[in-house]
């Protein structure tokens, strides 16, 4: 098989983990269950929000840096423009998210599309001033 094709499995288990992380979490938002109102309740709430959807966001949120990067790489072997293919996924992706935002407020797959439109400049800057803009050089 061609290596170019191989798909990265441990990235695609994080995100399946990330990805059950966060339905769990969201289960009472999805089940339509009411807000907590006893203080105990209330106090769990916090902290699965801070401990753990926030989490999982993150690990979410990082992998998507990282299939951005190494879709952009493995684009260089493929014919056509890169930032065209990568642009075309983004808009499919963009549709999707704001369809489900109709369907449950709250949704990212929209946000995560916009970010992405904003990856692509960053991604032609040299590695030293995207590494200096992150730890402020």
């Amino acid at each position: 098989m061609n290596k170019i094709n191989n798909r990265i499995e441990t990235l695609d288990f994080l995100r399946g983990f990330a990805l059950l992380g966060i339905i769990l979490v969201n289960i009472i938002a999805i089940a339509q269950l009411p807000a907590p109102e006893l203080s105990n309740d209330i106090t769990y709430k916090k902290f699965l929000d801070f401990f753990i959807e926030n989490k999982f966001f993150a690990i979410f949120s990082y992998l998507f840096g990282i299939g951005f990067y190494i879709f952009m790489q493995r684009a260089k072997h493929k014919a056509g423009n890169k930032y065209v293919i990568f642009l075309r996924r983004i808009i499919v992706l963009g549709i999707f998210g704001f369809l489900h935002m109709q369907l449950q407020s709250g949704e990212a797959l929209l946000i995560y599309a916009i970010f992405g439109l904003l990856l692509i400049p960053f991604f032609k800057l040299n590695k030293y001033i995207n590494f200096c803009y992150l730890v402020r050089c």
